[in-house]
């Protein structure tokens, strides 16, 4: 299909004002037109008719010298007075007569719309006459007023419907931009944009925009392969290095169980630990290489049963550490996203939050939201977070505690969250309170054809 040629934003604004410049004085001829012909078939009555009609009815009453009106339709008006100057008849009302009396007095002339006959017997009447256009049956309303009324009315529809028409094209080119920006608003780099718009400044936007989709899909193609360049490589690590680990932890087991001198066994034990946090060290490496997407499909996740499951999880942990979980549950929708994948993400943050809570203290889950959007917020009763934890919470494997690296923690508890959130299109958070640190997870509901692909993000737990 030919595509037309674009204008600039200032010809076609031009162009449009052209249009209703010449479409005022075409209405207004139209309509003129029509009036004419309106006079000419008879439907309108010229503006002289009055004044015809009212002298030939004086000129007959004063041959016949008398008053007879007729039966037939008049366009003029008159006061027929007695001898004596008290008003017989009219075709008037009472104040439309005195005003008129009080206009033409009688005993003058030359009045230019008016005129007097007087009868043999003393009585006199007065005659009243308009110059102007009149619609036949419309008596008393002037032609003239009507067609300027109907051209006003007709310029204002006519002015609607064409700002009506204008917007709608106008809008039909943003929409272009619009749809433009939603595609790379929503990253979908695989869909061309097509500059459509007959604007030529929308046009060269939307050829700017191709170029940036294209520059911004190549880039991402390239980012997506190295992080499955580098996953492969931390995956093959973690599997060539578990060997040797296993078989150096052995050894030391096996030496520890050898009568040895005090200070050989220390040498032992300190092989064996070392070999031990190395050893978690590969499986945290082997847990982030294989967190990379899921297959899990979105389904309706009923809150209450999701918060059962994680309470069960971490119970015995909590019964440990001799912390209370209360849960407040205030949401009562379903939501679509990935049960697995929140109740993991919950778990792990609920596990931090209990092992630095103080002993005999509490923690506490509060949900709030609807179907569209929920909060998860986990508050604890321990240090909270600091200056410093709070500004790293994006890196992944950032501890500001390294002994914490003995308990097999390795700072992916909140990196694994965070992800959760960002695949069901929401955020992690994390702040202070005056009793602790709090983890705020916002998540949003996610459509059946969202992409289940997950975004690699670095978010650490850390306090």
């Amino acid at each position: 299909m030919e595509k037309r040629k674009a204008i600039s934003i200032r010809k076609y604004f031009i162009a449009a004002t052209a249009q209703a410049a010449l479409a005022v004085p075409l209405i207004i001829l139209i309509w003129w037109l029509l009036f004419i012909l309106c006079i000419r078939n008879g439907l309108i009555l010229p503006a002289d008719t009055s004044s015809n009609e009212a002298k030939a009815a004086m000129q007959k009453m004063q041959e016949a010298d008398r008053f007879d009106i007729g039966t037939s339709n008049i366009h003029y008006d008159f006061i027929l007075f007695d001898s004596d100057g008290s008003v017989q008849k009219s075709s008037m009302n009472e104040n439309k007569t005195t005003e008129f009396m009080s206009k033409y007095p009688v005993g003058e002339n030359g009045y230019v719309n008016a005129g007097y006959i007087h009868f043999s017997d003393g009585s006199y009447c007065l005659f009243v006459w308009n110059y102007y256009a009149q619609i036949v049956g419309l008596r008393g309303i002037p032609a003239d007023w009507v067609l300027l009324a109907l051209m006003l009315a007709t310029i204002v529809v006519f002015f609607v419907m064409f700002i009506r028409k204008i917007s709608k094209r106008f809008y039909q080119e943003i929409s272009f931009i619009e749809n433009a920006t939603r595609t790379i608003a929503s990253r979908n780099l695989e869909t061309e944009i097509v500059p459509n718009s007959n604007i030529f400044e929308f046009r060269n936007a939307l050829i700017a925009m191709e170029e940036m989709r294209a520059a911004l899909n190549d880039s991402l193609k390239g980012q997506w392969a190295l992080q499955q360049r580098r996953k492969n490589e931390i995956a093959a690590l973690a599997h060539d290095l578990r060997t040797p680990i296993t078989a150096i932890n052995g050894n030391a087991e096996l030496l520890l169980e050898e009568n040895l001198l005090s200070h050989q066994i220390e040498y032992a034990k300190q092989i064996l630990t070392s070999g031990e946090r190395t050893k978690h060290y590969v499986e945290a490496l082997q847990q982030v290489s294989e967190y990379d997407f899921t297959t899990e499909k979105p389904i309706d996740i009923n809150i209450k049963a999701l918060l059962n499951d994680v309470y069960d999880i971490v119970a015995a942990v909590a019964a440990i550490h001799e912390v209370k979980i209360e849960i407040d549950n205030k949401v009562i929708d379903n939501i679509v996203g990935y049960p697995l994948l929140l109740s993991r993400a919950l778990t792990n943050v609920l596990d931090n939050a209990i092992r630095y809570s103080f002993k005999g203290s509490s923690v506490s889950i509060l949900v709030s939201g609807d179907s569209r959007q929920m909060v998860f917020n986990i508050s604890d009763s321990g240090k909270g977070f600091s200056k410093e934890a709070l500004k790293h919470a994006s890196e992944m494997f950032w501890k500001q505690d390294e002994t914490r690296l003995i308990e097999g923690h390795y700072g992916l508890g909140l990196a694994i969250a965070s992800r959760v959130a960002e695949m069901h299109k929401g955020f992690l958070t994390l702040s202070n309170t005056e009793r602790g640190g709090r983890v705020s997870i916002t998540i949003y509901s996610v459509s059946d054809n969202q992409a289940l692909r997950s975004i690699t993000g670095q978010v650490s737990e850390s306090r």
